[in-house]
């Protein structure tokens, strides 16, 4: 099985001002994306997804008729949505104003404006997360394969603990940071180890 590429992602661009909406869809073209739908409100956006589900938002932060929240919970609570990726693309640099999307899992958070390295690592997260031959479980018995979850928001661990559980992992372990893992890692084998993305 090949594995995606940037060509193969389709983007939904949730961006209510014109200018930012081009300069982003130009960044996203430069990378290799052909596939890019737009929207500038929320309720837009939904419609769209209900009729061409991407595998990727990229969506700023505030609109007329919400915050980029309003729709992360809303592809969160529906089932059918729950693999679309999520990025925010945002100006907002205060750590409490963000915190609620790194906890809900978003694959980057890009601050405005972001360069080009910033946007090819999240573009990358998003297909290391779609690619269905990124982890073949093929050869192990996943009932024995030890994963060590790295993340210091412990609704994103448990987020994470749930869908690799789902896979038939049973051996999970966790570490809120960098420094509790390396002291696991120290004194356990681990085949898997899955970090935060930001």
């Amino acid at each position: 099985m090949s594995s995606l590429s940037l060509n193969d992602l389709s983007i939904l661009l949730l961006e209510p001002s014109d200018t930012q909406r081009k300069i982003i869809m130009s960044h996203l073209q430069k990378e290799g994306v052909s596939s890019i739908q737009t929207a500038t409100s929320i309720d837009e956006a939904k419609a769209i997804i209900l009729r061409h589900k991407p595998d990727l938002i990229a969506s700023a932060l505030h609109f007329a008729d919400g915050e980029a929240f309003d729709l992360l919970q809303y592809i969160n609570s529906t089932p059918a949505l729950n693999d679309i990726q999520f990025m925010l693309v945002s100006s907002e640099c205060r750590r409490e104003q963000l915190e609620i999307y790194r906890q809900s899992g978003v694959v980057a958070i890009l601050p405005k404006p972001f360069n080009a390295e910033h946007l090819v690592t999240a573009l990358h997260s998003t297909i290391d997360l779609l690619s269905h031959d990124e982890l073949d479980l093929s050869h192990f018995d996943v009932h024995n394969i030890r994963v060590l979850v790295v993340d210091d928001s412990r609704m994103a661990r448990n987020i994470i603990k749930r869908t690799i559980a789902n896979l038939g992992m049973q051996l999970i372990t966790e570490a809120e940071d960098g420094a509790q893992a390396i002291k696991l890692m120290q004194d356990t084998m681990f085949d898997l180890v899955q970090h935060a993305l930001c």
